[in-house]
């Protein structure tokens, strides 16, 4: 379990990385401020990751928004604005 600081997802957005990154990662619990990298993703793991959200959302999510954005608070932040430019 992770969550070293107590803070857990506070958003839908957050929710669903967060639950994203528990099943890619094996990892039960997994907060805002956890970062992909430090917790036992690598670059494998980010494709799998960038492929869910892609299948979930019907959103081209390019494999780099995970390098740039490593924690789930980042991440949740990224993929809304991707969704919100797609809405136009």
């Amino acid at each position: 379990m992770s969550v070293p600081d107590g803070e857990l997802p506070r958003t839908t957005s957050e929710e669903f990385v967060a639950e994203v990154w528990s099943e890619v990662l094996g990892i039960e619990r997994i907060g805002v401020h956890d970062e992909f990298f430090a917790i036992g993703g690598h670059s494998v793991l980010a494709a799998r990751v960038a492929a869910r959200f892609r299948a979930a959302l019907d959103l081209d999510v390019p494999l780099s928004m995970l390098f740039v954005n490593t924690t789930v608070e980042q991440v949740a932040a990224a993929l809304e604005e991707l969704l919100a430019a797609e809405a136009g």
